[in-house]
């Protein structure tokens, strides 16, 4: 299928010089074109017009809804935590940790890169501090390995479990027989002052 374009001025009415290879003339409209518009724009398709419906449908999408994605990987996000790591904590930050001490429940909603982890992971240091158990899970395997990484002098306490959800699910299952062969992780224990989980909308 041969693709065809058009240009357009509408503040122009007057063409001259050499127009490129793939431009021709009358695929140049000027401002007396658009009194009519749908005239002009046969006169550049010519028979063209008359290809399959949904061939030229295809073509019109492409040209003119471009579709695109902006996102941030998990490797960008955990660096990008790992750059901030020595930062000071915000206003709010210290107060939504201040009041954890006083309410035992608490659900904190975030988009991502609002420092849920951040906050999370601080809380489990002052547990520790506090020679409390404490039970740090999320949902990610990957962050729960970097939760692990960079919780090593809390989890070497004793004191501390850090692991995804579904590794510590397959632990305990395993651990009661009902679970299959699979790669052990560290033993969560049988019970924790605190516990944590960490997810992201």
């Amino acid at each position: 299928m041969q693709d065809k374009y058009a240009v357009c001025f509408p503040d122009c009415n007057r063409l001259s010089g050499s127009t490129p290879d793939n431009l021709k003339a009358e695929s140049i409209l000027l401002c007396d074109h658009l009194s009519e518009l749908e005239a002009a724009i046969g006169a550049i398709f010519g028979k063209a017009a008359d290809r399959a419906d949904d061939e030229a449908v295809a073509v019109l999408k492409k040209i003119l809804s471009p579709s695109f994605k902006l996102f941030n990987t998990l490797e960008a996000e955990m660096q990008r935590y790992s750059s901030s790591a020595e930062r000071v904590l915000t206003e709010e930050q210290q107060r939504i940790l201040d009041e954890t001490a006083y309410d035992k429940r608490k659900i904190y909603l975030g988009a991502a890169g609002t420092g849920k982890t951040y906050i999370a992971m601080e809380k489990v240091r002052r547990l520790v501090k506090e020679e409390k158990r404490v039970l740090l899970t999320c949902f990610n395997r990957r962050l729960g390995d970097k939760m692990r990484k960079d919780l090593a002098g809390e989890i070497e306490t004793g004191l501390l479990t850090a692991t995804n959800f579904h590794d510590l699910l397959m632990n305990i299952l395993v651990e009661r027989g009902q679970g299959w062969p699979c790669r052990r992780r560290r033993r969560p224990g049988a019970a924790f002052s605190k516990w944590s989980c960490r997810s992201g909308w």
